[in-house]
């Protein structure tokens, strides 16, 4: 991935902001990707870019890993009756200024809240609020 093309293609929106299609969870979607900052003049740092590049190198590896966790996550905290590959949606992958990488998911069990996969440092799930 060509990160100027990111650079030169992202606009600001409460943080600089990306959209891309991507295959995760088994799904193809356009993700729009937010890289935190809070004036406009801040630009995406070095620890943002590390973060995702290491994010779109790693995707095949990390959409598993975590699509695992979300399943055991679901499994344990939300019942039987729910799926990721039915009840889960991504969204919008946040890039945090620290470098941490949050997705952010639609979940059908708790539409109001969603859910948040932090992928870096390591992976956590919960609610999305805990991440934001």
């Amino acid at each position: 991935m060509d990160f100027d093309e990111i650079l030169t293609d992202s606009f600001f929106n409460y943080g600089w902001c990306y959209k891309k299609k991507i295959s995760f969870f088994g799904k193809e979607n356009d993700i729009q990707f937010v890289f935190e900052a809070y004036p406009e003049t801040e630009k995406i740092n070095s620890a943002q870019k590390d973060s995702f590049l290491d994010f779109y190198s790693n995707i095949n590896i990390l959409s598993e890993a975590s699509a695992n966790e979300v399943n055991a996550y679901i499994e344990r905290y939300v019942g039987k009756n729910y799926s990721i590959e039915n009840d889960v949606q991504l969204k919008e992958v946040l890039v945090k200024q620290d470098g941490k990488l949050v997705l952010l998911c639609e979940a059908a069990w708790d539409i109001e809240n969603g859910l948040g996969v932090q992928i870096y440092p390591k992976i956590e799930i919960g609610p999305q609020d805990a991440f934001l």
